[in-house]
């Protein structure tokens, strides 16, 4: 009778001397086995303490950066190309210009020294941080070196936060008003040296702000005089417009009301939102007006806000 061993693939004879010698065997392949297993277990337990501290050292590192940071600039800090008088305001909405190429002034003794001194018109660009327009031209227009070359060569640059200065904003948003029928932000207004406009609009796309620059740098050289007596002319109206503001007479009647709705629901965009065409400025007005019409009846019709609902 024999006996097939799976473990050395041999056949051998059944008997004492041959089962002694077999035990012996085994028992040193169950040793070996047994230092094979082990073996494996340390690597595979140095392999997992290799991975932990690899895995924990980062986040020893961020910690270390973190607690430096105060100390030490970031060495992946954003560089810009550009940098000019507007990074020492105070306005966030002046810093978001502070890294345009154009050379731009806040309001100030400094740019209208210039402006005299070069004798060149102003270029006067208001906004505010949370208008999604002066985002738009700050990088299409303003962050475009062809622009500022334009702006830099025949002009002085200057920008105004319109919640810093109120005043100078309720003033030439009242010319830009007067002279085109409609105003918003952002808000741009060509100057004479002294502070007198005689021309304004709102938002320009790029090509159509490089070309309104050069004609009005032409036109600046070619008939200076003629736009200097516009301006001073539009100067003075405005300040009859802006001190002479009419007395209430009363209380606002309800028919006024009613008629003043009327124009406004007749812009609204029902299709797109909002009121009137493409390029479109927040009104507060207009919807605190909207929530007055819904609770007060019209003389003639009731509710006036019914196409509102």
């Amino acid at each position: 009778m024999a006996l097939r061993c799976f473990c050395d693939q041999r056949a051998v004879p059944f008997g004492s001397n041959v089962i002694i010698e077999r035990g012996s065997r085994l028992r040193k392949a169950h040793k070996l086995s047994k230092l094979l297993r082990a073996c494996a277990a340390l690597f595979v337990l140095a392999s997992t303490m290799k991975t932990g501290g690899q895995a924990s050292g980062p986040a020893n590192v961020s910690a270390q950066s973190q607690n430096r940071q105060p100390l030490e600039p970031r060495t992946g800090a954003r560089k810009y190309p550009y940098t000019n008088r507007l990074i020492h305001s105070k306005s966030p909405y002046l810093l978001l210009h502070a890294h345009n190429p154009v050379n731009w002034y806040a309001w100030g003794n400094e740019a209208f020294e210039k402006a005299r001194k070069e004798n060149k018109p102003i270029f006067l660009s208001i906004g505010y941080f949370t208008c999604h327009w002066c985002h738009v031209m700050e990088k299409e227009s303003y962050s475009d070196p062809a622009v500022a070359a334009i702006l830099n060569q025949y002009f002085v640059s200057i920008k105004v936060d319109r919640e810093e200065r109120p005043d100078i904003d309720r003033l030439y948003i009242a010319y830009v008003e007067a002279t085109t029928g409609s105003a918003g932000w952002p808000l741009n207004v060509l100057l004479t040296p002294d502070r007198k406009p005689f021309f304004g609009g709102t938002y320009f796309p790029p090509d159509q702000l490089k070309s309104l620059l050069q004609r009005v740098a032409d036109a600046w050289k070619e008939q200076h005089d003629s736009i200097t007596q516009t301006a001073g002319r539009a100067a003075q109206q405005l300040i009859e417009i802006v001190s002479k503001q009419p007395q209430s007479s009363g209380e606002l009647q309800p028919t006024i009301l009613d008629h003043a709705y009327k124009q406004i629901a007749s812009t609204f965009d029902s299709a797109n939102g909002g009121f009137g065409g493409a390029p479109k400025f927040p009104r507060p007005v207009t919807l605190s007006r909207s929530r007055w019409a819904k609770a007060t009846p019209s003389p003639t019709q009731g509710s006036s806000a019914e196409n509102w609902s």
